[in-house]
């Protein structure tokens, strides 16, 4: 999803209509953009329902969670568990940044 689409506001088409009939004229790209929007809109006016979406998202197998990309909240791609614990450990580690991965024996560059 590119960053521009992100910021489309969706509440005007929400405010028009009941939210599932808005939904089932959307394409498969819409809805994930607005999905993206919703979550966004949440965290700004402090409100809930990211959970429910989280909750959906993972019990449906879908590839997408919620999350913070570019330091915004929104969709994220999803992961394997172990593969994102280990990129969290890799960037905790002092001096570490990224895309800064020293060679075997070669001090950390920073």
């Amino acid at each position: 999803m590119e960053l521009e689409s992100r910021m489309r506001p969706y509440s005007d088409r929400f405010k028009a209509t009941d939210i599932d009939s808005v939904f089932q004229t959307m394409s498969p790209e819409d809805r994930l953009t607005a999905i993206d929007w919703l979550i966004r809109d949440n965290v700004e006016k402090r409100e809930t329902g990211n959970d429910d979406f989280e909750r959906v998202l993972r019990e449906g197998g879908s590839k997408w969670r919620v999350g913070v990309r570019n330091g915004v909240p929104g969709l994220e791609a999803r992961v394997a568990e172990g593969l994102q614990d280990a990129a969290d450990a890799a960037m905790a580690l002092p001096g570490m940044r990224a895309g800064c991965f020293p060679m075997r024996g070669m001090p950390p560059m920073g």
